[in-house]
């Protein structure tokens, strides 16, 4: 929401010791050398998501309010967010629901539960099917909210991105955006009638 502060929040993670970079600094991808990433730009959090194994949505932590958990459960992800979701609580009522996103009420129960989605992958990858089904079972209403139609995402293993078209296409979505020529071709080997390829957010 206040993506002026970028280079504010990269020095919050230098003070922590650790390697940070905002994306509108970035000239070439990412190595594991910058394990942080300041987003600093617009538009380009809902593939983002897809990078992550746990993800926390935030503005949930305080009154500001959360943001829409619909585009990580596109990406299949344990999502977790804060008490203050007033702002999408039909959505959170959905996902709470059927365990695919878990409320904390604090940083600190923050922590407690990043670090047993770490230790239990059983849970974060039931979590994270639990996302899927109900994408799957609301794929017309999902797809519109989670930042378009015909939007693939980078570094998806293959499998998912593969379903991923598939339950688009299903929604009767012929049209796709892709970041890289690989991704286009998977799309279109599963019958995408157009294929755009735009520039790559991180490398490989």
């Amino acid at each position: 929401r206040e993506i002026y502060r970028g280079h504010d929040v990269q020095n919050i993670a230098k003070r922590y010791e650790l390697s940070a970079i905002c994306r509108s600094d970035m000239k070439e991808p990412v190595h594991e050398g910058i394990p942080v990433v300041v987003l600093d730009t617009i538009g380009e959090l809902g593939r983002l998501y897809s990078l992550g194994d746990i993800i926390f949505v935030g503005g949930s932590l305080v009154k500001t309010g959360g943001h829409n958990i619909l585009e990580p459960a596109a990406h299949g992800k344990p999502i977790l967010v804060g008490p203050h979701m007033f702002n999408f609580k039909e959505i959170f009522a959905l996902l709470n629901s059927r365990n695919a996103c878990e409320q904390v009420k604090n940083g600190k129960e923050l922590t407690a539960m990043v670090l047993r989605l770490c230790k239990d992958r059983d849970l974060a990858k039931k979590m994270g099917q639990n996302c899927l089904d109900i994408i799957k079972e609301n794929i017309k209403k999902a797809v519109d909210l989670a930042g378009g139609p015909g939007y693939l995402w980078p570094h998806v293993k293959t499998h998912k991105m593969a379903q991923m078209v598939r339950l688009q296409m299903e929604a009767g979505i012929t049209r796709f955006k892709c970041a890289t020529i690989a991704e286009a071709e998977m799309a279109a080997s599963c019958g995408a009638a157009h294929v755009l390829v735009a520039y790559p957010l991180v490398g490989p």
